[in-house]
């Protein structure tokens, strides 16, 4: 059987747009190392800065916080990569609204694991004949439970005959979910670039006022459209 890596990003933007999100992007096996290959080259400037010398430490790239020698030609380079090898794009969102969060009594809701559940119903289609095998930025303890406990026990519970009573189908073809320092890992890197690119777009949406900066990087972001395959913000209202 085939199988597909699916990087993921989250983007917490609750205090401006509202909206708490997870992205993938799906990496087919075979392109992998295609990809992880081209994207050094967007980072020659880094890795080769002069004749003869090798840096085999690149700074790792970050939406949120853009290297200034990357700048929008760079995320051009990176908006090309997932465009050349046509990666599926999959996104999920939660409007952090009252009605979301009154059920928890004054905590936080668990927005990353909503997302989670969310996301891999919208990308069954992938994972119906091959295997999805999620990879998530980081290795925090809070992201893990969220991440990795749902599929624990979906796992469980198909191992011991309850499979009936799962919502998400053919989740035998989920792997559990690995975790990547983002700083060794290029392909996480992508999927960051490409869930700050979509978090800007949320504010073009919302008419929120976006800096020259950010405006251009709209702009950038806007070409990732074909390769965007599901994208659901949810808004949860009560029924009056």
């Amino acid at each position: 059987m085939s199988f597909n890596f699916f990087f993921m990003d989250d983007c917490d933007d609750v205090q401006h747009s509202r909206i708490f999100s997870l992205t993938g992007i799906v990496v087919p096996s075979t392109k992998y190392r295609s990809i992880r290959d081209e994207f050094y080259t967007v980072l020659d400037w880094a890795i080769k800065p002069k004749e003869n010398h090798l840096n085999l430490s690149p700074p790792e790239i970050h939406g949120s916080n853009l290297h200034p020698k990357l700048g929008f030609d760079g995320c051009e380079k990176v908006v090309d990569l997932v465009l050349k090898h046509q990666l599926q794009i999959f996104r999920v969102g939660y409007y952090s609204t009252k009605v979301l969060r009154s059920p928890f009594k004054g905590n936080q809701p668990p927005l990353l694991s909503m997302c989670w559940a969310s996301l891999q119903t919208i990308c069954q289609p992938i994972f119906e004949e091959e295997m999805l095998v999620p990879i998530m930025d980081g290795l925090d303890k809070k992201i893990v439970s969220q991440l990795s406990a749902p599929n624990k026990s979906m796992d469980v519970m198909r191992t011991f005959g309850y499979e009936s009573g799962l919502s998400i189908r053919n989740s035998e073809n989920v792997s559990e979910v690995f975790y990547a320092d983002s700083y060794y890992s290029v392909l996480t890197q992508v999927v960051d670039m490409v869930s700050y690119l979509l978090h800007v777009t949320d504010w073009l949406r919302k008419d929120l006022d976006l800096t020259p900066f950010k405006m251009r990087l709209s702009e950038i972001s806007s070409r990732l459209e074909p390769c965007i395959v599901r994208e659901e913000i949810v808004e949860m209202r009560t029924l009056s």
